[in-house]
């Protein structure tokens, strides 16, 4: 049945709607969730006479000797009264250990251990997260790498804060440092919206991941029900962090700290390779986050498509039909979504602090589908490599 040319216009248009509302929605629940959360926090007051649980800060490091006496000072300055640092080494064959043992001398909170050759039959990420867990001598652990900063010195404040009765899992922000140049400004721009995005899903549904850089746990839940959300994946080489996450998460035990208090940023250089390994490892494990997480994404990756695709295709055969109201509402629609995503972007970058987005959320938009697909084809690809011999 040959449909005609009204009936190609409807069908159009109904598709362009319905896309549009679906990202007005996902804009709306996710996005400006964070938003809100955000200013929420920013205003929160924590008396200096509040007690505060002791806090384990554990830092893997691998052959990162130099980067060690630049951030570890950074972090032994927190203002938190009751707080140990346990650095594991995985196996450095730098100065790390020697350095490690220097500033143990000069201070009281620092400590460390070390992973052997032997081990070889599991993750040594997830090794070194059990060992750092196990020398903690408080209840509450962080975790963080040695490549991260924290933003302000009231980073553990911000993260402790969000601990009630039932949180068991806190999870914070963090973002690459902020470096100039059109693709470097891309991999920022891409971890701050993939930070955006698990900070909605967490606060609207459940959490589904977290950074292994910048998140606290109670050292109780690691070890829950024989240890079983950590040991079913400690096969696998990534997922320390997410997958112990999405395991463990349930709609009322996960805290989310979004303050510029509670900012890790990231020092890795070379930025790009070091964005491109966390991108292809996290298109791995994220086949594991369940259905919620993908069908949001899958939701939202289709529908923003179809409402630019449809849109400039209703605008089109409008303008072929001299029907001036039919363009200017499709081309007031779209203008709407683009200044809704940025104005989200640009207001939640400037209450965490960090660099404010203008452009990059309109050349993103289109874009992070496909680059989503180059690293799900990567890690199938080397799929293999992602595993280690069996426990």
């Amino acid at each position: 049945m040959i449909l005609h040319y009204s009936s190609y216009f409807i069908i159009i248009a109904g598709v362009f709607a319905a896309a549009w509302l679906v990202q007005m929605f996902l804009q709306l629940m996710l996005n400006f969730k964070v938003l809100r959360c955000c200013k929420h926090q920013k205003q929160q007051y924590v008396s200096v006479d509040e007690a505060k649980p002791g806090v384990s800060i554990v830092i893997y490091a691998n052959n990162q000797g130099e980067v060690l006496k630049c951030n570890l000072p950074l972090l032994l300055d927190v203002d938190y009264p009751n707080f140990e640092v346990i650095v594991v080494d995985d196996m450095s064959t730098d100065e790390t250990l020697d350095v490690l043992t220097v500033m143990e001398q000069r201070s009281e909170y620092l400590f460390h251990t070390k992973i052997t050759d032997k081990v070889r039959t599991m993750s040594h990420r997830k090794l070194a997260l059990l060992l750092g867990v196990k020398a903690a001598h408080n209840d509450i652990i962080v975790t963080t790498t040695a490549n991260c900063i924290p933003a302000t010195r009231n980073w553990l404040n911000a993260l402790v804060r969000q601990f009630g009765e039932k949180t068991d899992i806190v999870i914070g922000p963090m973002v690459f440092e902020s470096r100039v140049g059109l693709i470097r400004r891309f991999c920022q721009y891409d971890l701050f919206q993939r930070m955006i995005t698990m900070f909605g899903v967490a606060l609207s549904f459940r959490a589904f991941a977290g950074w292994g850089s910048n998140m606290a746990f109670r050292k109780a839940v690691l070890f829950a029900d024989n240890n079983k959300a950590f040991s079913s994946h400690l096969n696998i080489k990534p997922g320390e962090d997410d997958l112990m996450v999405s395991a463990m998460a349930r709609k009322d035990n996960i805290g989310v700290a979004c303050s510029t208090d509670a900012l890790m940023v990231s020092k890795e250089r070379p930025l790009v390779k070091a964005w491109s390994k966390d991108r292809v490892n996290r298109a791995f494990t994220a086949k594991r986050y369940g259905f919620v997480p993908t069908f949001f994404k899958c939701l939202d990756y289709s529908t923003r498509y179809l409402c630019v695709f449809a849109g400039l295709a209703l605008a089109t055969l409008a303008a072929m039909s001299l029907d001036w109201i039919v363009l200017s509402a499709a081309l007031l629609l779209l203008v709407a979504r683009m200044i809704t995503n940025v104005s989200l972007a640009y207001c939640t970058s400037k209450e965490l602090g960090i660099h404010r987005y203008v452009l990059s959320p309109v050349i993103y938009d289109l874009v992070i589908p496909v680059v989503d697909l180059v690293f799900w084809i990567r890690a199938s690809v080397r799929n293999k490599t992602f595993y280690v011999s069996r426990v």
